[in-house]
């Protein structure tokens, strides 16, 4: 690079510190640095620092992008992997099921391919769950999960395997069948919860690991948005002060050419002194060189700044020639200087096709002396990636040669654009996720204006999402909601706070939606509200829980007010909720007169207020009831009773608050008594102490009698050293309680040693619990000279023990009372051992009580302890008559001998045992079916003490299970029949064979549209009475005309009547009835249907109306059929009657249950899944009605139903 290219930033404060000397007189004195000098060199530092500083922070960013992406891959590899182990767990279910299905298969249709199919599923579940244990291997709670789950499947499949032997073995036993189909649902079922709690853990650690994926991802784009701004403004400042010295750099060089002026005028005019001033002139031509090598240094140095920048640089003059690249475009871009010498050899080498635009640009941008920002360019660098560089250009000074000289600088912005495009897919993923979100959203501007919705909400409310946008969505609102959330809602937006309410939405058809509505305000970081976003959530189903809820609870206060005993509610705030009539009839206060608990008590007690108060406190935070025990009341009369509390919880009211539920007993009667009794016990005990002076004055008379004859000495030393050997605390005190002696028991007991204990006082040393207030231990000690009881005493390292604790008061010669001989045995363990036994009978008979299996216990030789209530309602015994060998009186006779001969060999061989099936024969002579199974029990040393077990009903799971066996028998029944029909029909016709006879091959496509239409009936028939049956069938209750119903069934029927040969007679009325339009037209269709199929040719089916009104007609009817007397009047009676082959009498209840015919044989002549009227009962019911048949044999069949007159169900709803 030649030196005409960058001037040197110091030459103008070099020569004019030349000049200041010449001006001094030619001084050959060292010069100080002059200000603007100092000034300059620490431009020159800060210019220095802040490349320096640039560089650091683009490092800084670049690093913290790098290991924040790397992070992000991670978590997103994470998120990707728990996605697939949720595939995989669905994959295992299915696997699980299609064996499940390959064995029900089986188990129904004994057809080999099924056993094909259960080894496939078998394979592949095996296979899937493997492949689920290896993908979560990293993850322990999964894993311990997996190997219950794999147990599981173990058990199933080993199940499934041995069913499905004794299946091959006994194809036709039902009660095999049975049997597995039960116990193969009690291993499913574990296995299904299983996967689904590995299902619930995975989700929550996916959403876990999307929000960790999200903050990250949110970090870096911060931090590497901070890192090139902040190294983007350092670098534009470092730009500026260049430029700046640059301009000051021209200035000296004016300033230089003058003062040469000035010189040279100087010099012709003092030529005279040339030899005088010869030294003076060398020294300065020796400046000029130094000046020179300072200018070559300098230029050297803002060279190697531009070459150590850490942005792309480069310098180029207008012919194109490259005068300097740095490093950073080098290292970025991957071309060494000399690979492109010129700038038609850089845009050739990364823009490729693009080369004349850029070319041009290039040209343009010297005709421009300022600075510009060329923009973002897409470049290819030498390894093939793609970049996209942001340029900056501005002009720098003219070469010597006369060419412009250009400076570029680039920023490589290619990450922020990834991220930016990331950010893109982001907000792609953010708008489908509200679209498929299952509440609705909405989004509003900043005045409150609707901008945004989702399909959901859309869906609630009826509405387009044209018709919401604005304030359109007010029109949704339900009349009586739109002022109170129009008012809720302008207040939010007034004040920027967040919307909550609960409203309704009435979309066009009139349906009414209970949502709650939220919305928080999007603000920005400086205060700006943007607008809001917020959800709608259907909360109709709530709605309906809470009402329910009411009502339940008013019943509750009717209970509570009407109970026959004193009962108040009150809340933790002192307010009094509600009291019974009996609490008014008794005290004489109303509620108005005690409306807060202060207020009772101020009025009912008169004395002990203030701990009453504090004991009502208390009450609010019990868990389980309490007896608070007796009160003395004084009624409003003046009249004191005694009442006996007991209180209990009753959770929290909707504002937090806590309640209590008090009922009292009065007990004012049973207390005279008790008083009665306590005098006389008074009496007696007066007599009984003069009685006891008496032996006690006799006993001083033989003590002392005693204590001469004994060696007093002699025999207090033979029983210290043995009370001193004993294992047990053996001690004495004074009267006072000071310890006096303590033995070798004492010290291992306790581990204080007698140096220790001795003058102590025993309670305080062994910080003793008593049973009873230690005053009332005393006056028992003295007066029977003995005490007894259990203590709790703390030992020397802070453990409590439990002591049997035995008293004993020594007196001496004279009577007196002198000191106490205690001794204390340990009983820690078994006072744990006992409360542990306790606590785990309280557990097991609590858990026995409420369990809703039965559970009995034996003896070893079999003999019932103990049955549970459960066990006596399935039997249908009391306790007592199931006791000992009592139980066998309720086994049916059939079964009672093999189940005594089994249990007796199970007790023999002491081992657990299984009943399939044991059958009972209730009280109310009903046989109940149960599993029994029965386990021994024993100790720890392994000795027997008997057998638990336990009593499964499964009698409507048998129920359950024929009807499925009935279901599946007539449904493939029908299924079978037309689609055989269908098959061979169109098989004959895709084969051709009536090709040349298009009369038979009508013919058969008539035979396959008849027999579709049979199908559809039956999938029509059982999905209504699926949508009957779960409620989920909407009727429009509405008011119908007889007349309209009744012409339009019959003339839907006519063409099959007349196939049939049958005439149809209708009688209709003019009357409304309240009732579905629709459903009542599938009734009588149904019925007609029925008629026409079993009447005989050339019969007459009649249809008419009734109305019931008149107490003659009434009374006439509810003769016939009783149940007709819970219906209001006036009502309308419908009749379909017909001249077929009539109905037994006991079947006529039976036509209406699912799957019913009269004749096994109908399904195959007469056609129909035996659904019909099975599905009119539904209807009929459901609007209020009833439905009933008469018949007899061989006259003809009537059907009659119900409907409500329009006029009297004004109340009626649906």
């Amino acid at each position: 690079m030649s030196n005409n290219s960058i001037e040197p930033l110091d030459q103008d404060t070099t020569t004019r510190e030349s000049i200041a000397e010449k001006k001094q007189g030619h001084s050959q004195e060292p010069q100080v640095p002059s200000k603007p000098l100092r000034k300059r060199r620490l431009n020159n530092r800060l210019i220095n620092c802040g490349f320096g500083l640039a560089l650091l922070l683009l490092f800084g960013a670049t690093l913290g992008f790098y290991v924040g992406i790397e992070q992000v891959k991670e978590k997103q590899n994470l998120v990707e992997h728990t996605y697939k182990v949720l595939e995989q767990i669905d994959d295992t279910l299915y696997e699980i099921s299609q064996a499940e299905w390959g064995h029900r298969g089986y188990m129904i249709s004994q057809d080999q391919n099924y056993i094909s199919t259960y080894t496939k599923g078998f394979d592949h579940a095996h296979a899937a769950v493997q492949k689920l244990e290896k993908m979560t291997k990293e993850n322990p709670e999964q894993q311990k999960q997996i190997k219950v789950l794999i147990n599981s499947l173990y058990q199933h499949f080993s199940l499934l395997e041995n069913s499905l032997k004794l299946l091959q073995q006994n194809p036709s036993n039902p009660q095999i069948k049975i049997s597995i189909t039960h116990q193969v649902k009690q291993f499913q079922e574990p296995i299904e919860v299983k996967l689904k709690q590995i299902e619930e853990i995975e989700r929550g650690l996916l959403k876990k690991r999307q929000q960790e994926a999200s903050k990250s991802l949110h970090s870096i784009s911060l931090l590497v948005g901070i890192g090139y701004f902040l190294s983007f403004l350092l670098l534009l400042t470092i730009y500026r002060q260049i430029k700046q010295e640059i301009k000051a750099r021209y200035q000296a060089e004016e300033d230089l050419q003058q003062t040469n002026e000035q010189l040279e005028a100087r010099i012709q005019q003092r030529t005279a002194q040339l030899t005088q001033l010869n030294i003076n002139l060398e020294n300065e031509i020796e400046d000029r060189k130094q000046l020179e090598q300072l200018l070559r240094e300098s230029e050297e140095r803002f060279r190697q700044a531009i070459y150590e920048a850490p942005l792309p640089i480069l310098i180029h003059a207008e012919d194109g020639e490259i005068l300097q690249i740095n490093w950073a475009w080098s290292e970025i871009s991957g071309y060494q200087p000399q690979e492109i010498p010129t700038l038609s050899a850089w845009v050739q080498k990364v823009y490729g096709d693009n080369y004349e635009r850029f070319r041009n640009y290039i040209r343009q941008l010297f005709q421009l002396n300022q600075r510009v920002n060329e923009g973002e360019h897409t470049l290819i660098n030498r390894q093939g990636k793609t970049l996209i560089w942001d340029y900056y250009s501005a002009p720098l000074k003219t070469l010597s040669d006369g060419r412009r000289v250009r400076i570029t600088m680039a920023l490589d912005v290619t990450q922020r654009k990834e991220a930016e495009m990331a950010l893109q897919a982001s907000e792609a993923r953010y708008a489908t996720l509200t679209e498929l979100a299952p509440v609705g959203i909405f989004h509003t501007d900043s005045e409150g204006n609707c901008i945004y919705i989702n399909q959901h909400w859309c869906a609630i409310t009826g509405l387009s999402t044209a018709e919401a946008m604005g304030t359109g969505w007010l029109k949704a609102l339900h009349s009586e909601d739109q002022q109170r959330v129009t008012a809720t809602w302008i207040r939010a937006v007034a004040k920027n706070t967040a919307f909550y309410l609960e409203y309704r939405f009435q979309n066009p058809n009139g349906k009414i939606t209970w949502v709650v509505g939220q919305a928080i305000p999007q603000i920005t970081p400086s205060g700006e509200v943007l607008g809001y976003i917020g959800t709608i959530t259907d909360i109709s189903t709530l709605k309906e829980a809470e009402l329910a809820l009411s009502q339940s609870e008013e019943r509750f206060r009717q209970a509570v007010l009407n109970a026959p005993v004193p009962i108040a509610i009150h809340a933790e705030d002192g307010t009094v909720l509600q009291i019974s009539r009996a609490w008014s009839d008794i005290t004489g206060y109303t509620l108005e007169d005690i409306p807060t608990v202060a207020d009772w008590i101020e009025k009912a007690y008169r004395t002990n207020q203030q701990k009453i108060q504090a004991n009502v406190e208390r009450l609010y935070g019990l868990t389980e009831p309490i007896a608070e025990g007796e009160y003395i009341i004084t009624t409003k009369n003046g009249v004191t009773r005694i009442w006996e509390f007991y209180s209990t919880g009753l959770g929290r009211l909707s504002d937090g608050r806590r309640t209590v539920i008090s009922t009292a007993l009065d007990v004012t009667e049973r207390k005279k008594v008790e008083l009665q009794l306590k005098q006389a016990k008074q009496n007696l005990e007066i007599r009984v102490a003069a009685r006891t002076t008496e032996l006690q004055q006799a006993n001083e008379q033989l003590l002392q009698e005693l204590s001469e004859k004994l060696q007093t000495q002699k025999i207090l030393a033979e029983q210290a050293q043995l009370l001193d050997l004993a294992h047990d605390t053996i001690l004495t005190r004074d009267l006072e309680g000071t310890i006096l002696f303590w033995n070798q028991g004492a010290e291992k007991m306790y581990g204080f040693s007698s140096l220790e204990a001795v003058g102590q006082h025993s309670n305080v040393l062994l910080n003793t619990v008593f049973p009873e207030p230690y005053s009332q231990i005393l006056s028992q000690l003295f007066a029977q000279d003995y005490w007894e009881g259990e203590l709790r005493h703390q030992k020397l390292d802070g453990t409590e023990i439990i002591v049997a604790s035995r008293w004993v008061l020594q007196r001496d010669k004279a009577g007196n009372p002198s000191k106490i001989l205690e001794i204390n045995n340990d009983i820690t363990l078994r006072k744990r051992a006992e409360e542990a036994l306790q606590d785990n009978e309280a557990k097991f008979r609590s858990l026995s009580e409420s369990s809703p299996i039965g559970i009995f216990l034996t003896d070893t030789h079999g003999r019932v302890l103990y049955t549970n209530p459960r066990y006596q309602e399935i039997v249908g015994g009391t306790a007592e008559e199931v006791l000992g060998e009592g139980w066998k009186q309720f086994i049916h006779p059939e079964d009672l001998e093999n189940i005594v001969s089994e249990w007796l060999t199970h007790l023999e061989k002491q081992k657990n045992s299984f009943y399939p099936q044991v059958r009972y024969c209730h009280k109310n002579t009903e046989i109940r079916y149960t599993q029994v199974h029965t386990a021994a029990i024993f100790t720890e040393r392994g000795q027997l003490t008997g057998f638990v077990g336990t009593v499964e009903d499964i009698t409507e799971r048998r129920l359950i299970e024929q009807m499925k066996k009935d279901f599946i028998s007539v449904v493939s029944h029908e299924l079978r029949i037309p689609l055989t029909a269908i098959h061979g029909s169109l098989g004959l016709l895709a084969a051709g064979v009536y090709d040349n006879k298009p009369e038979k091959g009508k013919k058969m496509l008539q035979i396959a549209a008849t027999q579709t239409e049979r199908l559809v009936k039956l999938v029509n028939d059982i999905l209504d009475l699926g949508r009957l049956e779960s409620g989920k069938l909407h009727l429009v209750i509405q008011p119908c005309e007889v007349a309209q119903l009744l012409e339009q069934a019959a003339e839907l029927m006519r063409p099959k009547a007349a196939e049939n040969q049958i005439t149809l007679s209708v009688t209709p009325i003019d009357v409304q009835v309240w009732a579905d339009f629709d459903s009542i037209m599938q009734t009588l269709t149904n019925l007609l249907s029925n008629a026409i199929k079993f009447s005989l040719p050339k019969s007459t089916i009649s249809v008419n109306a009734e109305l019931i009104s008149s107490h003659d007609k009434i009374a006439i009817w509810q003769q016939k059929r009783p149940s007709l007397a819970s219906l209001s009047v006036p009502y309308v009676l419908f009749q379909v009657k017909d001249q077929g082959r009539g109905i037994p009498r006991n079947q006529l209840e039976l036509i209406f249950e699912k799957f019913q015919q009269v004749d096994a044989t109908d399904s195959r002549d007469k056609g129909g899944a035996g659904l019909g009227l099975a599905i009119c009962r539904l209807i009929i019911e459901q609007q209020g009605g009833q439905i009933w048949a008469e018949s007899v044999l061989g006259e003809g069949s009537s059907f009659y139903f119900t409907l409500q007159l329009y006029e009297t169900q004004k109340n009626f709803s649906y």
